[in-house]
């Protein structure tokens, strides 16, 4: 019998192609790796309700990361995972932005069920479509929802640097900023793509030799450090991947995920 294999992918610039669909020999190919018992796991900063369709269309069953590895898990099959789901707190994203709440040009908090954002935002609808959950407009702080998964904001480089200082007294969180796009975001120290990798493959029992990861962005470089086969992007936006873990031969307009998988296939 095959030892169980995890590959651990994420999406934007790595899975999907430019138009943010999933080409039809990847969607095969990733169909079959589930069906023999492997574990496909789709690893992004997207929300839920973004995931859950290209999780369907794949046809896998097991867990799926969202919100860079702030939660865990299948809503619609609760029994493939031990769910993991920590939260920001509200009241310390407060203290930390409040004093130059001002100065922002946009912010956007939510959790599973409510988003609250100071304006629409075209460009954000793309990861966090307002269909699918309720959205609400303000302009305050005070109104993002309890229990928060993500927080993200743009600002002049200043008020983050600013943002970024204040948010590094709280031992709980991190700072994070877009590489190529003006946002920034809060996230939990605890939660990671790495560690979201690390907690599946010790759940079903996956030594790091047999871990894949595929990645292009910054925020991907903590998961393909734990893999025995990492990946980063042909042509990935992270400098600093490319300069560190092997680069597949194609990118993802071409479907370079499947056809560097398809290597240690059988």
């Amino acid at each position: 019998m095959n030892r169980k294999r995890l590959f651990s992918i994420d999406l934007d610039g790595t899975l999907l192609r430019p138009d943010y669909t999933i080409g039809p020999f990847t969607k095969h190919l990733l169909s079959e790796l589930a069906k023999d018992g492997d574990i496909v796991f789709l690893s992004s900063g997207r929300p839920i309700r973004t995931l859950q369709h290209y999780y369907k269309e794949i046809g896998l069953i097991g867990p799926l990361g969202c919100y860079n590895g702030a939660y865990i898990g299948q809503p619609d099959n609760p029994l493939c995972f031990p769910v993991y789901d920590p939260c920001l707190n509200k009241k310390d994203i407060i203290e930390a932005v409040g004093p130059i709440f001002d100065k922002l040009d946009f912010f956007m908090g939510e959790n599973h069920h409510l988003m609250v954002e100071s304006r629409l935002n075209p460009f954000l609808e793309k990861y966090f479509p307002t269909v699918g959950t309720e959205c609400r407009l303000s302009s305050s702080l005070e109104d993002l929802p309890e229990n928060l998964k993500i927080f993200i904001f743009s600002a002049a480089p200043e008020v983050a640097a600013e943002i970024e200082r204040n948010i590094a007294k709280n031992p709980n969180y991190a700072f994070h900023s877009w590489k190529s796009e003006p946002y920034y975001e809060i996230i939990l120290k605890t939660a990671s793509k790495g560690l979201a990798a690390e907690k599946v493959a010790a759940y079903y029992g996956i030594a790091k030799e047999d871990i894949f990861a595929f990645g292009d962005s910054e925020n991907d470089f903590s998961m393909l450090e734990m893999a025995g086969h990492p990946f980063a992007m042909k042509g990935c936006k992270s400098k600093r991947l490319a300069e560190n873990f092997p680069t597949t031969e194609k990118g993802n307009a071409e479907e370079g995920v499947a056809l560097e998988i398809l290597k240690y296939c059988d």
